[in-house]
């Protein structure tokens, strides 16, 4: 353990936890401190002869660096000096966030290293950052929750770390997650990033966002997170309303449960990334339900959304009518449906997106719903046109549309006039004037 210089005095705190407090200084070594402070971004002040260090802003320094030496783990302060450190890292980290400003926060950095804990840590106040050296350069893991968000703790951030449950069985348990933004006693929980960390082998869910029909989630960005093999969820957004969640270059595989699930749905994005269900499963990749019928505006953009034996890929729940969901250049594959509207679907635009193989593209209650638009999509055909030429009177054209077209349109190059005959999923019939025709056809299928 690093040795404490002669100013020090050390106080040996609960769970092995050494808080270090310093003695009064010289004048000398004040005038010192405060030029330290000039360069660390603090505002330095003397009111009345008497010498005030206060907090400032400096962004990017960290007010606690946590490191180990594979026994011992340390707190050290922006100076430099250690002012926490001990064998449970868990009671190491909560001091240090303990001791961080109750308004401006702080970023808590760690090095390079695994920290092993066995407790969750608790996040309470705003503009918190916690921060590695890179996912598997740094590690923070154990059979315990990773961080739990709550009450006033807007403008939380974590970044480039892993989050390690080492789960010992499939049981699943809720209390043990990687992290939970759980607003307490606060109505709003917003300006939330998490970035470039994977989460992982967690016993309960990877990421949660919890509340009830009062509580809302705002202004929330995941960019370059992996969740996988979680006993629960991979995202769990349950009992809340939120709005404007983008997610990026999301990698979510192999969760037992896996599923979004949320009270209301506001404008949200999700963009790129995959979305990979265990094979038999019968979730959904993405699943929005909710015990309030609300939700509108989310997109889901640039996503791969497959696994290799049936399910859905975006479902939506039955009581849940969902308006405005934008979906576009996606890949489903190896699955029954792509999307599977249990609830009220209405105003969905669909396009450019792939559907490979999978049986039920769009859901049948996307048919019995107003206002969408679906086209340009590969898998999924619902406009298509074609010629034909010195055809016989009553011959059958294949307009290879996902369904019965709704509009057909029929333009002769010969004197004459045209009708339709039979019209079915596969082909329709086309009858004339005269005996053998030539022209054009434009079909469209509208669900």
């Amino acid at each position: 353990m690093e040795k404490l210089k002669s100013l020090n005095k050390t106080k040996i705190g609960k769970g092995g936890l050494t808080i270090q407090k310093k003695k009064i200084v010289t004048f000398f070594t004040v005038a010192l401190l405060m030029i330290a402070a000039f360069y660390a971004g603090y505002t330095i002040s003397s009111p009345s002869n008497t010498f005030t260090i206060s907090s400032g802003v400096y962004p990017g320094a960290p007010s606690y660096t946590i490191s180990t030496d594979g026994e011992y783990y340390y707190a050290k302060n922006a100076y430099g000096a250690i002012d926490y450190s001990g064998t449970d890292v868990a009671s190491v980290i909560q001091a240090a966030l303990d001791a961080l400003s109750p308004t401006a926060g702080g970023k808590i950095l760690f090095n390079e290293g695994i920290y092993t804990k066995t407790s969750v840590n608790n996040v309470t106040k705003p503009n918190v950052h916690i921060q590695g050296m890179g996912r598997g350069t740094t590690t923070i893991q154990g059979n315990s929750a990773g961080f739990d968000v709550y009450g006033e703790a807007t403008g939380f951030q974590i970044s480039d770390l892993t989050l390690d449950g080492a789960k010992p069985n499939n049981i699943y348990d809720e209390n043990k997650f990687g992290i939970r933004f759980n607003h307490g006693t606060t109505a709003t929980i917003r300006f939330i990033q998490i970035r470039n960390i994977a989460v992982t082998h967690y016993v309960g869910d990877g990421i949660v966002f919890e509340g009830n029909e009062t509580h809302y989630m705002d202004s929330v960005y995941l960019d370059n997170v992996d969740i996988d093999t979680c006993n629960g969820d991979g995202i769990k957004i349950v009992g809340c309303n939120f709005s404007d969640f983008k997610f990026v270059g999301m990698y979510i595989i192999n969760n037992l449960v896996y599923q979004f699930y949320s009270q209301g749905i506001c404008t949200s994005e999700i963009l790129g990334g995959s979305f990979i269900l265990p094979g038999g499963s019968t979730y959904a990749a993405l699943q929005f339900d909710a015990t309030e019928p609300y939700g509108f505006g989310v997109k889901v953009i640039g996503a791969s959304i497959y696994q290799n034996d049936g399910s859905q890929g975006i479902g939506i729940g039955s009581n849940l009518g969902f308006d405005y969901l934008i979906v576009e250049g996606c890949f489903f594959n190896s699955l029954t449906y792509g999307l599977n509207p249990d609830g009220n679907a209405t105003n969905w635009k669909v396009t450019n997106n792939v559907f490979g193989t999978v049986t039920h593209p769009i859901g049948s209650n996307m048919h019995s719903t107003s206002g969408h638009i679906i086209k340009f999509n590969t898998g999924y055909v619902t406009e298509k046109s074609g010629t034909f030429s010195s055809v016989s009177n009553g011959t059958y054209i294949a307009h290879g549309l996902a369904g019965t077209p709704t509009i057909v349109t029929i333009t002769l190059s010969v004197q004459g006039y045209a009708w339709l005959g039979t019209t079915n999923s596969t082909c329709f019939r086309i009858y004339a004037s005269v005996a053998t025709i030539s022209g054009s056809w434009y079909a469209e299928y509208k669900p």
